[in-house]
């Protein structure tokens, strides 16, 4: 009879521990929690310590607000500053949010502006007055390209003679123009210049490079 018992014992044995068993409760399969099989709340526990031990990355600092804005010129400028993007559009996505440039969308907001780069001369009191607004929202403001700069080419009728002066008279009233056409320094405070017609490519990376370390305080 001993004997008997034991060989029942022996086939009605529990599986080892090591192996997950399946068993069927209400017509599902389900796995018994075993040493490979741990609870969910453990591995929950685990990584809750695991990120504790890891340090959250430091918040990016806050894109640099732009504006780019194009008076009495031929916009040679823009066509530069778009060529220059193309070739570090990744690094700039990063750095800029563009507020304002007509150049590259159609929606542009008018608030206030880390940098507002300003292209072509003052013509009117009607831009001057713009311009005005500008210099008011914005931290740096760039005059760019050689009729911002200088006032010329766009200043042309500022060196023309009397009799010059008497013959564009009656277009210099009928679209409001200033007697004479200004640089941006005319009219505001500059913080910095980029000359040329066109400008440089190397030298306007240069100036943007210098007022973004500045305003991060790099």
């Amino acid at each position: 009879m001993k004997k008997k018992k034991l060989k029942s014992r022996k086939r009605k044995g529990a599986k080892p521990r090591a192996i997950a068993a399946k068993r069927v409760v209400k017509g599902r399969p389900t796995v018994r929690r075993t040493a490979k099989n741990p609870p969910v709340r453990a591995l929950a526990v685990r990584s809750a310590q695991a990120s504790a031990i890891i340090p959250a990355a430091p918040p990016l600092p806050p894109k640099l607000k732009i504006g780019w804005f194009s008076f009495s010129c031929c916009e040679d400028n823009t066509v530069v500053m778009t060529e220059v993007m193309n070739d570090h559009w990744q690094e700039w996505k990063r750095l800029f949010d563009f507020r304002h440039a007509r150049v590259l969308k159609s929606r542009n907001v008018m608030d206030a502006f880390d940098i507002a780069f300003i292209e072509g001369a003052i013509a009117s009191e009607h831009q001057a007055a713009s311009v005005r607004d500008i210099r008011q929202r914005s931290k740096k403001l760039v005059a760019v390209g050689a009729c911002a700069c200088i006032g010329l080419p766009a200043g042309q009728r500022n060196t023309f003679t009397p009799e010059q002066q008497a013959e564009i008279a009656p277009l210099v009233a009928r679209f409001s123009a200033l007697p004479k056409v200004l640089k941006v320094s005319d009219v505001v405070k500059v913080d910095a210049e980029i000359p040329g017609c066109p400008m440089d490519p190397n030298t306007f990376l240069a100036k943007v490079n210098a007022l973004v370390k500045e305003l991060r305080g790099v």
